[in-house]
């Protein structure tokens, strides 16, 4: 789990950790407890000297559909994109705002906006 990378990555000299969505990080949560244990955990690494984060799609996030996603005149765009100026992506932006607040973590890696 994250406390066993964070003591691997302070023993070898690593400032930092970020976990990828495909390890379970979801910054978009309003759940409590995993909010408590991710703050906990954050506080381990801190402890170990290190910085920790996760990644997100937040381009491509879960909700992107219909009207959450940019339309474009071109036949060649790839539809999928997220419209950041929705409201679908307004909550999903203030949920990891959110987050980032109640576990104190200092990183957060996305795959946009570009």
């Amino acid at each position: 789990g994250v406390r066993a990378s964070a003591d691997q990555a302070s023993a070898v000299g690593f400032d930092s950790i970020i976990i990828s969505f495909g390890a379970g990080f979801d910054p978009s949560s309003t759940n409590e407890t995993y909010i408590a244990q991710v703050r906990n955990d954050t506080l381990y690494c801190r402890s170990k000297g290190l910085m920790i984060g996760g990644y997100t799609l937040m381009q491509h996030a879960d909700f992107t559909q219909g009207d959450d996603a940019c339309q474009s005149p071109d036949p060649g765009f790839r539809p999928g994109p997220a419209d950041f100026s929705t409201v679908n992506h307004s909550i999903y932006r203030n949920r990891i705002v959110n987050f980032l607040k109640q576990t104190t973590m200092e990183i957060l890696e996305t795959d946009g906006p570009y």
